[in-house]
């Protein structure tokens, strides 16, 4: 059971990528960080504000019971991400994230913690839009 979480985490990481920009505006790394950090805190309100437009209704198409199941999976679960290093090529309004490096999971349940570090090299990377200034991940 342990491993399922683990696993199930562990994709959800592949899917997204995480960085920062030295100026501190917005760029495709930052809005995939702010997206993955949403996503392992359960929350959905924000991570829904750094999905495009196209994708958001797939988002809401949610169940409030999967979302809260999902929050309840999350709230077992610590990510870091110190280990993720990202690349960014942007062309105009659309880029794509590129990352390496690994994330580790830690996973607490029944009395037991478990870590694992699942390395994200060779992750396709992530599709991203900008829109309205802001950029947001509009993969498949």
């Amino acid at each position: 059971m342990k491993r399922s979480y683990i696993l199930a985490i562990t994709l959800l990481a592949g899917g997204l990528t995480v960085g920062c920009d030295a100026l501190g505006g917005d760029t495709p790394e930052k809005a995939a960080k702010e997206a993955m950090e949403s996503l392992f805190a359960g929350d959905i309100d924000k991570l829904r504000g750094r999905i495009c437009s196209a994708k958001s209704g797939e988002l809401m198409k949610q169940s409030e019971e999967q979302i809260k199941f999902f929050k309840e999976i999350m709230k077992l679960a610590k990510v870091d991400l110190s280990g993720v290093s990202f690349k960014a090529d942007v062309s105009g309004d659309t880029a794509t994230v590129k990352t390496s490096g690994k994330v580790k999971i830690e996973v607490y349940l029944a009395g037991q913690t478990q870590t694992q570090e699942q390395s994200l090299d060779g992750t396709p990377p992530v599709k991203m839009v900008k829109e309205g200034g802001t950029w947001k991940l509009c993969g498949e």
